[in-house]
């Protein structure tokens, strides 16, 4: 089977983040820290907090921890706040992160939008 490319997808580095439990970024991918104007080991150990934008509404943040205290996955648009104030738009994926011991953190995925799509946010 043959996966057809997509030509018009843009080339990206992956926007990983991992956290612990409390939000303390544990692990990102250079992308992830480039996509906020950070280097990666700036971010380790920092909250994610430190990348919340202000344009987003605190009920957002409610509904995903609430969400992932309960064991499943969020997904949903964000609006980050890269290092110089402006705006980084993502579709993000996030799920629970399993250990021998039950929830140890939470892996993300960061997808940035297209412009038309931020529009629409």
């Amino acid at each position: 089977m043959t996966i057809p490319s997509n030509s018009s997808a843009p080339s990206r580095p992956a926007l990983i983040c991992r956290t612990n439990l409390k939000g303390q970024i544990k692990h990102c991918s250079d992308g992830f820290a480039r996509e906020h104007g950070y280097a990666r080991d700036e971010l380790l150990e920092a909250s994610v907090m430190l990348l919340r934008h202000e344009l987003m509404p605190a009920a957002v943040f409610a509904s995903l921890w609430s969400t992932l205290g309960q064991g499943t996955p969020w997904m949903g648009i964000v609006c980050n706040r890269h290092r110089d104030g402006s705006q980084r738009w993502h579709n993000v994926y996030i799920k629970p992160v399993y250990g021998s011991e039950g929830v140890q953190g939470y892996g993300a995925i960061y997808l940035p939008l297209s412009s038309e799509q931020q529009h629409r946010a």
